[in-house]
Protein backbone atom coordinates (compact mmCIF):
# COMPACT_ATOMS: atom_id res chain seq x y z
CA UNK A 1 0.00 0.00 0.00
CA UNK A 2 3.01 2.32 -0.04
CA UNK A 3 1.99 3.42 -4.01
CA UNK A 4 -1.28 4.31 -2.67
CA UNK A 5 -2.31 7.88 -3.98
CA UNK A 6 -3.42 9.94 -0.95
CA UNK A 7 -6.22 12.39 -2.86
CA UNK A 8 -7.74 15.13 -0.35
CA UNK A 9 -10.99 16.43 -1.46
CA UNK A 10 -13.51 19.35 -0.28
CA UNK A 11 -16.60 21.11 -1.01
CA UNK A 12 -17.81 24.55 -0.62
CA UNK A 13 -21.38 26.46 -1.36
CA UNK A 14 -23.41 23.56 -0.44
CA UNK A 15 -26.98 24.40 0.56
CA UNK A 16 -28.76 21.54 0.25
CA UNK A 17 -31.28 20.95 -2.63
CA UNK A 18 -31.80 24.71 -2.17
CA UNK A 19 -30.06 25.96 -6.10
CA UNK A 20 -32.10 29.75 -5.66
CA UNK A 21 -30.24 31.09 -2.67
CA UNK A 22 -28.95 34.75 -3.60
CA UNK A 23 -26.28 34.36 -0.94
CA UNK A 24 -24.86 31.43 -2.18
CA UNK A 25 -25.42 30.92 -6.05
CA UNK A 26 -22.20 28.76 -6.14
CA UNK A 27 -21.09 25.32 -5.50
CA UNK A 28 -17.44 23.92 -6.03
CA UNK A 29 -15.72 21.10 -5.39
CA UNK A 30 -11.43 20.13 -5.60
CA UNK A 31 -9.49 17.48 -4.44
CA UNK A 32 -5.50 17.70 -3.85
CA UNK A 33 -3.35 14.70 -4.53
CA UNK A 34 -0.85 15.62 -1.64
CA UNK A 35 0.27 13.44 1.48
CA UNK A 36 -0.54 14.42 5.01
CA UNK A 37 3.36 15.22 5.40
CA UNK A 38 3.38 17.32 2.65
CA UNK A 39 0.43 18.92 3.49
CA UNK A 40 2.07 19.86 6.92
CA UNK A 41 4.95 21.23 5.48
CA UNK A 42 3.36 23.32 3.12
CA UNK A 43 1.34 24.88 5.69
CA UNK A 44 4.33 25.70 7.95
CA UNK A 45 5.98 27.29 5.21
CA UNK A 46 3.49 29.30 4.19
CA UNK A 47 2.72 30.89 7.53
CA UNK A 48 6.56 31.10 8.13
CA UNK A 49 6.68 33.01 5.11
CA UNK A 50 3.37 35.35 5.34
CA UNK A 51 3.41 35.68 8.94
CA UNK A 52 -0.19 33.97 9.05
CA UNK A 53 -0.87 33.00 12.70
CA UNK A 54 -4.76 31.81 12.39
CA UNK A 55 -5.17 28.41 13.28
CA UNK A 56 -6.76 27.51 9.89
CA UNK A 57 -5.98 28.66 6.46
CA UNK A 58 -9.56 29.64 5.85
CA UNK A 59 -9.78 31.27 2.28
CA UNK A 60 -12.74 33.63 3.37
CA UNK A 61 -10.40 35.01 6.07
CA UNK A 62 -7.26 35.01 3.21
CA UNK A 63 -9.30 36.52 0.57
CA UNK A 64 -9.75 39.58 2.23
CA UNK A 65 -6.12 41.02 2.83
CA UNK A 66 -3.16 41.55 -0.13
CA UNK A 67 -1.15 38.88 2.53
CA UNK A 68 -3.92 36.44 2.12
CA UNK A 69 -4.11 36.47 -1.28
CA UNK A 70 -0.33 36.00 -1.81
CA UNK A 71 -0.46 32.90 0.52
CA UNK A 72 -3.48 31.83 -1.61
CA UNK A 73 -1.50 32.03 -4.93
CA UNK A 74 1.69 30.53 -3.31
CA UNK A 75 0.12 27.29 -1.85
CA UNK A 76 -1.66 27.05 -5.80
CA UNK A 77 2.09 26.73 -6.98
CA UNK A 78 2.69 24.42 -4.33
CA UNK A 79 0.92 22.01 -5.64
CA UNK A 80 0.75 23.02 -9.63
CA UNK A 81 -0.28 19.78 -11.78
CA UNK A 82 -1.47 17.84 -8.51
CA UNK A 83 -5.28 19.30 -7.97
CA UNK A 84 -8.15 19.68 -9.68
CA UNK A 85 -11.52 21.40 -9.30
CA UNK A 86 -15.15 21.96 -10.62
CA UNK A 87 -17.28 25.13 -10.41
CA UNK A 88 -21.25 25.17 -11.24
CA UNK A 89 -23.75 27.84 -11.08
CA UNK A 90 -26.74 26.37 -8.93
CA UNK A 91 -29.42 28.65 -10.83
CA UNK A 92 -27.88 27.94 -14.19
CA UNK A 93 -27.96 24.01 -13.46
CA UNK A 94 -31.40 24.21 -12.33
CA UNK A 95 -31.98 25.93 -15.67
CA UNK A 96 -30.78 22.97 -17.25
CA UNK A 97 -32.72 20.71 -15.68
CA UNK A 98 -35.74 22.45 -16.57
CA UNK A 99 -34.36 21.64 -20.65
CA UNK A 100 -34.01 18.30 -19.58
CA UNK A 101 -37.10 17.55 -18.25
CA UNK A 102 -39.15 19.14 -19.87
CA UNK A 103 -38.19 19.94 -23.83
CA UNK A 104 -35.90 17.41 -24.56
CA UNK A 105 -38.59 14.18 -23.69
CA UNK A 106 -40.68 15.98 -26.74
CA UNK A 107 -37.44 15.15 -28.78
CA UNK A 108 -36.35 11.79 -27.09
CA UNK A 109 -36.12 10.16 -30.53
CA UNK A 110 -33.68 12.50 -31.82
CA UNK A 111 -32.74 14.99 -28.94
CA UNK A 112 -29.65 15.55 -31.16
CA UNK A 113 -31.61 18.12 -33.51
CA UNK A 114 -31.89 20.31 -29.98
CA UNK A 115 -28.33 19.76 -28.99
CA UNK A 116 -26.88 20.74 -32.60
CA UNK A 117 -28.43 23.89 -32.39
CA UNK A 118 -27.80 24.53 -28.57
CA UNK A 119 -30.96 25.01 -27.45
CA UNK A 120 -30.02 23.58 -24.38
CA UNK A 121 -27.88 26.38 -23.85
CA UNK A 122 -30.23 28.84 -24.96
CA UNK A 123 -32.74 28.08 -22.67
CA UNK A 124 -30.98 27.70 -19.56
CA UNK A 125 -29.01 30.58 -20.24
CA UNK A 126 -32.13 32.48 -20.97
CA UNK A 127 -33.80 31.39 -17.69
CA UNK A 128 -30.73 32.71 -15.79
CA UNK A 129 -31.10 35.75 -17.07
CA UNK A 130 -34.92 36.22 -16.63
CA UNK A 131 -34.12 34.88 -12.63
CA UNK A 132 -31.37 37.56 -12.33
CA UNK A 133 -33.34 40.08 -13.54
CA UNK A 134 -36.00 39.74 -11.06
CA UNK A 135 -38.35 38.69 -13.61
CA UNK A 136 -41.31 37.27 -10.81
CA UNK A 137 -42.75 34.69 -13.15
CA UNK A 138 -39.47 32.69 -13.90
CA UNK A 139 -38.23 32.68 -9.89
CA UNK A 140 -41.81 31.14 -9.33
CA UNK A 141 -41.51 29.00 -11.84
CA UNK A 142 -38.07 28.12 -10.90
CA UNK A 143 -39.12 27.99 -7.45
CA UNK A 144 -42.08 25.27 -8.01
CA UNK A 145 -40.03 23.21 -10.59
CA UNK A 146 -37.38 22.47 -7.80
CA UNK A 147 -39.87 21.58 -5.43
CA UNK A 148 -41.53 19.27 -8.32
CA UNK A 149 -37.91 17.86 -8.16
CA UNK A 150 -37.15 16.88 -4.80
CA UNK A 151 -40.68 16.08 -3.94
CA UNK A 152 -41.81 12.62 -3.73
CA UNK A 153 -45.51 13.13 -3.65
CA UNK A 154 -46.82 9.95 -5.56
CA UNK A 155 -50.18 11.69 -6.46
CA UNK A 156 -48.56 14.71 -7.73
CA UNK A 157 -46.34 12.77 -10.17
CA UNK A 158 -49.65 10.64 -10.85
CA UNK A 159 -51.66 13.62 -11.72
CA UNK A 160 -48.93 14.94 -14.49
CA UNK A 161 -48.42 11.23 -15.93
CA UNK A 162 -51.94 11.67 -16.55
CA UNK A 163 -51.78 14.61 -17.88
CA UNK A 164 -49.06 13.99 -20.14
CA UNK A 165 -50.59 10.92 -21.43
CA UNK A 166 -53.92 13.14 -22.36
CA UNK A 167 -51.82 15.31 -24.30
CA UNK A 168 -50.24 12.53 -26.40
CA UNK A 169 -53.52 11.37 -27.58
CA UNK A 170 -54.82 14.54 -28.48
CA UNK A 171 -51.55 15.27 -30.48
CA UNK A 172 -52.27 11.54 -32.26
CA UNK A 173 -55.63 11.87 -32.86
CA UNK A 174 -56.84 12.79 -36.54
CA UNK A 175 -57.56 15.99 -37.28
CA UNK A 176 -61.05 17.14 -37.85
CA UNK A 177 -61.32 19.89 -40.61
CA UNK A 178 -62.99 23.40 -39.21
CA UNK A 179 -66.12 23.68 -38.68
CA UNK A 180 -68.68 25.59 -40.91
CA UNK A 181 -70.14 29.09 -38.80
CA UNK A 182 -73.13 31.25 -39.73
CA UNK A 183 -70.89 34.42 -38.06
CA UNK A 184 -71.25 36.71 -41.05
CA UNK A 185 -67.94 39.45 -41.31
CA UNK A 186 -68.60 42.92 -41.01
CA UNK A 187 -67.93 45.67 -43.32
CA UNK A 188 -64.31 46.49 -41.82
CA UNK A 189 -63.20 43.31 -41.70
CA UNK A 190 -64.34 42.64 -45.07
CA UNK A 191 -62.64 45.57 -46.54
CA UNK A 192 -59.30 44.85 -44.72
CA UNK A 193 -59.32 41.30 -45.91
CA UNK A 194 -59.89 42.62 -49.94
CA UNK A 195 -57.00 45.02 -49.46
CA UNK A 196 -54.39 42.47 -48.19
CA UNK A 197 -55.33 40.11 -50.97
CA UNK A 198 -54.91 43.07 -53.60
CA UNK A 199 -51.66 43.76 -51.99
CA UNK A 200 -50.96 40.05 -52.28
CA UNK A 201 -52.02 39.81 -56.08
CA UNK A 202 -49.78 42.79 -56.70
CA UNK A 203 -46.80 41.39 -54.70
CA UNK A 204 -47.22 37.78 -56.71
CA UNK A 205 -47.50 40.01 -60.44
CA UNK A 206 -44.41 42.32 -59.32
CA UNK A 207 -42.31 39.10 -58.37
CA UNK A 208 -43.66 37.17 -61.60
CA UNK A 209 -42.46 40.04 -63.92
CA UNK A 210 -38.42 39.80 -63.19
CA UNK A 211 -36.01 37.93 -64.23
CA UNK A 212 -32.45 36.15 -63.21
CA UNK A 213 -30.80 39.14 -64.99
CA UNK A 214 -31.70 42.41 -62.56
CA UNK A 215 -29.09 41.42 -60.38
CA UNK A 216 -26.44 41.21 -63.37
CA UNK A 217 -23.33 43.30 -62.76
CA UNK A 218 -24.19 44.16 -59.47
CA UNK A 219 -27.12 45.88 -60.46
CA UNK A 220 -29.87 45.84 -57.76
CA UNK A 221 -33.56 46.21 -57.65
CA UNK A 222 -35.09 48.55 -55.53
CA UNK A 223 -39.11 49.13 -55.01
CA UNK A 224 -40.15 52.16 -53.89
CA UNK A 225 -43.56 53.27 -52.41
CA UNK A 226 -44.37 57.34 -51.87
CA UNK A 227 -46.90 58.00 -49.65
CA UNK A 228 -47.35 62.14 -49.99
CA UNK A 229 -49.34 64.47 -47.55
CA UNK A 230 -49.85 67.90 -48.57
CA UNK A 231 -49.56 70.52 -45.66
CA UNK A 232 -50.91 74.37 -46.40
CA UNK A 233 -48.40 76.77 -46.37
CA UNK A 234 -49.56 79.15 -43.00
CA UNK A 235 -47.82 81.93 -44.27
CA UNK A 236 -49.29 82.85 -47.05
CA UNK A 237 -52.49 81.29 -46.36
CA UNK A 238 -52.72 79.47 -49.96
CA UNK A 239 -52.72 76.41 -50.73
CA UNK A 240 -50.45 77.01 -53.86
CA UNK A 241 -47.14 76.34 -52.13
CA UNK A 242 -47.41 72.69 -50.30
CA UNK A 243 -44.83 70.66 -48.79
CA UNK A 244 -44.61 66.91 -49.09
CA UNK A 245 -43.33 64.24 -47.14
CA UNK A 246 -42.43 60.96 -48.39
CA UNK A 247 -41.00 57.92 -47.13
CA UNK A 248 -40.08 54.70 -49.03
CA UNK A 249 -39.81 51.16 -48.36
CA UNK A 250 -37.52 48.68 -50.42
Amino acid sequence: MDDALEIYCDESGYTGPDLLQDQQPHFSYAGVALSLEEARDLIARIRRDHLIANPELKATDLIRTETGLHAMLDVLKAVEDRFGFVFFHKCLGLCGKVFEYLYKPVFQHAPELLYERNLHRFVAMFGLILHQGRDPFTTEALRQFQIFMRSRDLQLKTTIDELLANLKTRLDAEGKPIAVTGVATNTFDDFRDRTAYREMLKSARNAAKLDELHDGGDAQLIRLNFQATVVPDRGRGSTADRKCAHGSTG
